[in-house]
């Protein structure tokens, strides 16, 4: 999306047969700037024999440091550097600190 910001997108169709037809897609952006990820599920539901459609729309917010598994974060990291983007480094946005920046033990 921008040199921050990776966002990826799965489609699935659930069933396509004579009367109905049904997909999801679930949609997930990083921003290493906010240190969030947004995800999105849509569903649609469309009954192709009275031609009426179906949609609903979850979001949820999650901030980096709330997701327990972090190499989601670091493997969507990398996706967008090898894309072009500039993020701020993987250490920065998970609040992790380099070595040289601990204080001395006394």
């Amino acid at each position: 999306m921008n040199d921050h910001t990776l966002q990826e997108r799965d489609f699935t169709v659930i069933r396509d047969d004579a009367d109905w037809y049904r997909e999801s897609s679930i949609s997930r952006e990083f921003n290493f700037l906010s240190r969030q990820r947004t995800t999105t599920t849509e569903f649609l539901l469309w009954n192709k024999k009275q031609s009426s459609t179906s949609t609903s729309v979850a979001v949820t917010i999650d901030n980096f440091r709330d997701i327990e598994g972090q190499e989601e974060i670091a493997r969507a990291h990398r996706q967008l550097v090898l894309l072009g983007g500039k993020p701020p480094a993987l250490d920065e946005v998970l609040d992790r600190l380099p070595k040289a920046r601990l204080a001395p033990k006394a």
